[in-house]
């Protein structure tokens, strides 16, 4: 399985953290005599490494295939009857703070891999050892965090559904964490799926969760799904309404990829309603709505859903992209671009 790729997956952030990963708290002192742990070895073959510790704070790592290679040498025995752990450990261990994600410790972990052939690392709290972690559990972990994402992913999309989306938001509530919940929704949609079809309608959301995909990349960032032309971005980085600003940039430059030309000379299209009166759509454009969060301000991603729909309809309510932003009751427009406004088309594209 490739640790690198994994590490990357989106759907992981904020999932579990290395705390989990704990299967062992084995551990020797700096003086601890080489022969004695040889015999901890042997008396506990469950054990592939040990923790080599100052007071609490982890100082060097013992594995089990490297202590008995340096004792299975000629005159091995004598050589260390009088040599203690911080004589035989591996002083540059893989530590890993209880509190990271797995996905952060599988990029240390794929890192480290490029140097380093050791499956085990110690996790810590603070600084003070909590235990010993392995590599096989971290992609058991990952796996099955993947397969219940898959299972609750938007199918067109591939994005996390509404169960990892108020997952994401209840944890980050539970730790009083302070994030940016952003909903996006695709003005003009229903008429362009009405007029081009489904096929190409869908064609629109992929894009557009590739879009979200590659223009949100901060750390512990979600993107999902939520369903139809809606979607969901939490922030956890204060940069975060420039990154709106760019998708409705790079959004709107692929207006010319969407539609017919005769479309885009009139800046939209015609429909006709039940009654058969003509409605004039434009362009597609994105409404977002982004409420800032801080601890104590909601107790549940139901109460941070019904803000959410309240921004977003002010968004809509404002003709083309446009982001309206609420920070302590506070509203603010943030970033707008003007409808049926797409990039000109290149003179050399057929």
């Amino acid at each position: 399985m490739d640790l690198a790729r994994l590490s990357t997956d989106s759907d992981l952030n904020l999932a579990h953290t290395a705390e989990g990963l704990v299967c062992s708290e084995a551990a020797v002192n700096l003086d601890t005599p080489v022969l004695e742990i040889a015999n901890l070895f042997r008396q506990r073959v469950e054990l592939a490494s040990m923790a080599v510790l100052d007071g609490e704070a982890p100082v060097g790592i013992i594995h089990r295939p490297q202590l008995m290679e340096i004792l299975s040498r000629p005159f091995a025995l004598d050589l260390h009857i009088n040599r203690t752990a911080q004589h035989v450990m591996n002083t540059t261990p893989l530590c890993i703070e209880a509190s990271m994600r797995l996905d952060q410790v599988s990029r240390l972990v794929t890192s480290r891999a490029r140097f380093q052939t050791e499956e085990d690392f110690i996790i810590t709290r603070h600084g003070r050892f909590l235990g010993i972690g392995q590599v096989i559990d971290l992609l058991r972990q990952i796996t099955e965090l993947q397969i219940r994402t898959a299972r609750n992913a938007n199918p067109l999309t591939m994005l996390p559904g509404n169960i990892p989306i108020n997952d994401c938001i209840n944890r980050l509530l539970q730790n009083r964490e302070a994030f940016v919940a952003c909903y996006l929704d695709l003005d003009h949609f229903k008429a362009y799926n009405d007029i081009y079809g489904y096929a190409l309608g869908d064609r629109v959301l992929i894009e557009m969760a590739n879009l979200l995909k590659k223009r949100v990349t901060g750390e512990g960032d979600f993107v999902g799904h939520i369903g139809g032309d809606d979607f969901i971005i939490v922030f956890r980085r204060e940069d975060w309404s420039q990154t709106i600003q760019d998708i409705f940039e790079e959004f709107a430059q692929r207006l010319n990829d969407f539609y017919r030309e005769e479309h885009l000379a009139q800046g939209g299209l015609v429909t006709y309603d039940r009654e058969g009166v003509e409605r004039f759509h434009p362009l597609i454009s994105i409404s977002a709505g982004a409420v800032q969060i801080f601890p104590g301000d909601c107790t549940d991603a139901g109460q941070i859903s019904s803000i959410l729909s309240q921004v977003k309809l002010r968004s809509k309510a404002t003709p083309g992209f446009s982001l309206i932003y609420q920070r302590h009751g506070d509203i603010l427009q943030l970033a707008s671009l003007p409808s049926s406004q797409p990039a000109q088309k290149s003179p050399t594209r057929h």
